[in-house]
């Protein structure tokens, strides 16, 4: 009997040695906790070893290290896009670039200083052309979403996050922020 199936099968056995398979596959799991940095790191530690004790308690045959392993692997790989899906749905990749609150665009119904917020915005737009003026004109006028952007414009989602970032950092130095 190999080494990983002695130890499934000692964990089978007494529930406390399941730190020592623990360490042995803390790397891969730190590798995933440090992927989704967005969520609570020590949530998502947790989940992913019970994803694991779950894995080892399922494992029905234990006769190899190289699908013993694999088994593993497989599982907290699942575990980990599971908790992927749920944080992209939770972040959405589309992060305001500032508060909308701040940044109203002037109509009748608003008062002067949004006039002048409104023209500042219209001046840093007109130093733009083609598809980033576009892109920055539905992210600070219209206040779209990536996806909405990227749909409008034919693009894909990424690129429009992208010059989104690009936009932030565009945006604050034109305004000295």
């Amino acid at each position: 009997m190999d080494e990983l199936s002695k130890l499934i099968q000692d964990i089978k056995e007494d529930k406390n040695k399941f730190s020592l398979l623990l360490n042995r596959m803390k790397p891969l799991i730190n590798k995933y906790v440090y992927i989704l940095y967005k969520d609570e790191k020590e949530d998502i530690y947790s989940e992913l070893c019970c994803a694991l004790w779950e894995a080892v308690c399922k494992i029905s045959f234990y006769k190899k290290d190289g699908e013993i392993m694999s088994f593993l692997i497989n599982a907290l790989q699942n575990k980990f896009h599971e908790l992927y899906r749920i944080s992209r749905k939770n972040h959405d990749f589309n992060t305001p670039l500032f508060d909308i609150d701040d940044c109203k665009i002037a109509s009748p119904e608003h008062n002067y200083d949004n006039i002048l917020l409104n023209e500042d915005i219209r001046n840093f737009l007109s130093h733009f052309s083609g598809k980033r003026k576009r892109i920055f004109y539905y992210i600070l006028i219209h206040n779209l979403s990536d996806s909405e952007i990227a749909k409008k414009l034919h693009l894909s989602r990424q690129y429009v996050n992208r010059i989104r970032k690009s936009l932030r950092t565009e945006f604050y130095d034109y305004f000295n922020l």
